[in-house]
């Protein structure tokens, strides 16, 4: 049985990873969970599924899911049409148009976007492009507009979370955690 400090120690760990997993609102490095909760990572993994069970077992719309190193704490896609008014989700509709013509085809002239999208474009891209969520690429005069990396880790376009998520349906998510402890544990990062 563990002693009274130790099993509060264990609580506040837990509390931290969970406190960081919410706050982040993105999917957050293994590593860094560990880190912040001053554990090992095969600790935090530990916590990690520990909280992800609790979260499961009393039928939350939140779950905790495992993506390669990394684990995000998401809302379960069938409770979004419930929340979607009330989100303080940071892109308007014509973001989201942006956004998406750009996750179908990758680099995209600006004025496709904008005969696509209207004129009123021109003012959300300057505003995702501030953001960090899209760069924009002169090219023999043509405007070039293209996702980066923050843009794809937040939709789950990257592809690595792409192949990830296909072979999710397959199996089940503590094999991500499993594969991902076989190669750290052979680096000796444990």
């Amino acid at each position: 049985m563990k002693s009274l400090s130790n099993q509060f120690i264990s609580l506040n760990r837990k509390a931290i990873i969970e406190a960081l997993l919410y706050a982040a609102g993105k999917p957050v490095k293994i590593t860094t969970l560990a880190r912040k909760a001053k554990t090992t990572i095969r600790k935090a993994v530990k916590i990690v599924e520990e909280l992800s069970k609790e979260y499961n077992e009393r039928g939350s719309a939140i779950e905790i899911v495992f993506i390669d190193d990394t684990v995000v704490m998401q809302l379960k896609s069938e409770y979004t049409p419930y929340v979607i008014d009330v989100s303080p989700f940071p892109f308007t509709k014509t973001d989201l148009k942006i956004l998406s013509l750009l996750a179908l085809k990758q680099y995209t002239p600006q004025a496709e976007i904008v005969k696509k999208v209207g004129k009123h474009a021109y003012t959300r891209i300057r505003k995702l492009e501030r953001e960090g969520y899209i760069v924009r690429e002169n090219k023999k005069g043509t405007i070039y507009i293209s996702l980066t990396k923050l843009s794809k880790d937040y939709f789950g376009l990257s592809p690595e979370h792409l192949k990830e998520r296909i072979k999710e349906k397959k199996r089940k998510p503590s094999e991500d955690l499993k594969r991902y402890l076989s190669k750290t544990s052979s680096k000796g990062d444990i």
